[in-house]
């Protein structure tokens, strides 16, 4: 109970970094990552004020956090190329067509799992990877590396703890994550600062 609630505010901290103290670049990139959070914030609170529909906004918020977030990172990916070598704005939007599809799968547990941890992997293991081009653009990168390590463990312990991922030890995975919320809303809102729009 006590790391759901830390893990609202922590969510609620990091749009309001994002969205006010991140200067006026990149107003897109700092929605779509607020929209994410959101998300964390809305599947916490099913359980609380919609709990007969639980199951199913804990599902979709699960898929429309990360197709957010994995737009954020494809149109960073662009964002960082010279101009004569980026591809076209509208590929980086492709992550959403997982949202557009997921209703065809809603019915294999086994199949909906899988997409979520290769989603939500594959968006770590990216932004692990995307850490060598960002670490000279971020003063404190080693901040960036750090809460990209929580939201790796706290994956871990979600997806493959067992007995720590149940309700019991909730903590486990959500402690974690609070903390690489914060990290990471913090370095990027630097990043949108100082990236040439």
């Amino acid at each position: 109970m006590w790391s759901e609630i830390l893990l609202i505010i922590c969510s609620l901290i990091s749009i309001g970094i994002l969205l006010f103290y991140s200067g006026k670049n990149y107003l897109h990139l700092r929605c779509f990552l607020s929209i994410s959070l959101i998300c964390i914030i809305a599947s916490i609170s099913a359980s609380f004020f919609f709990s007969e529909f639980e199951t199913e906004i804990k599902e979709w918020t699960k898929v429309t956090g990360i197709s957010f977030a994995l737009v954020v990172i494809a149109i960073l990916i662009r964002e960082m190329k010279p101009t004569y070598v980026r591809y076209p704005v509208i590929f980086s939007y492709v992550p959403l067509a997982i949202i557009a599809v997921y209703p065809f799968i809603s019915d294999a547990e086994i199949l909906k799992n899988l997409l979520n941890q290769l989603l939500q992997g594959g968006a770590i293991a990216v932004s692990l990877l995307l850490y060598v081009s960002l670490k000279d653009k971020l003063e404190k990168h080693y901040l960036f590396i750090i809460g990209m390590l929580l939201f790796a463990t706290a994956f871990g312990f979600y997806w493959f703890g067992g007995e720590y991922s149940s309700e019991m030890m909730i903590w486990t995975w959500q402690l974690p994550m609070a903390a690489g919320i914060i990290l990471t809303g913090m370095q990027s809102s630097e990043l949108f600062t100082r990236l040439n729009p």
